[in-house]
């Protein structure tokens, strides 16, 4: 619960930037998606069910934001997050290229989840080839975000007494 009350706040800080301030600013580039920071992070470091409602949560949340159909980012980043937590936390989370590389990988599988949930449910055409085509360019802005946000990550999960749930680290 801890957890929640921590980072829900700081989502929804950042989504408001995402969703409002970035586009009224920088409107030709394509803001860094902060709850799929969000969720990665929390896949190495929260528990199971706390850190998969809270993805679930800022997927909803992000529903309401975007003004897209209820439920689209809520699936694909609780999807991310079973991955992330699932895979990621076989991997060396004190090293400081892992998160890094995990924004990579989730970047580009949340771009391939739209995809393929819109092939499957949307009637919109070639709205998939847009966002293909910008995964390159979301990938590095993606990754310019979590260099300056992985911080303030650490220091929340400091402050919500997140455990690290990696094999390599010994659980207090």
């Amino acid at each position: 619960m801890k957890l929640f009350l921590l980072f829900f706040p700081l989502s929804t800080l950042l989504l408001v930037i995402q969703t409002t301030l970035w586009t009224m600013f920088l409107p030709q580039v394509p803001c860094p998606n902060t709850t799929l920071l969000i969720t990665l992070y929390l896949g190495f470091q929260a528990p199971l069910l706390g850190g998969g409602l809270c993805a679930l949560a800022l997927g909803f949340l992000l529903d309401v934001f975007s003004g897209v159909t209820f439920g689209f980012h809520g699936m694909i980043l609780l999807a991310i997050f079973i991955f992330t937590a699932g895979f990621g936390r076989q991997l060396n989370g004190d090293n400081p290229l892992t998160l890094p590389l995990a924004t990579i990988i989730g970047s580009a599988a949340f771009a391939f989840i739209s995809v393929l949930i819109l092939l499957l449910f949307s009637d919109r055409d070639q709205v998939w080839l847009q966002i293909l085509s910008s995964i390159p360019l979301q990938i590095g802005v993606n990754l310019a975000a979590v260099i300056v946000l992985r911080p303030l990550f650490t220091y929340l999960g400091r402050l919500g007494e997140v455990h690290p749930a990696s094999p390599f680290r010994k659980n207090p």
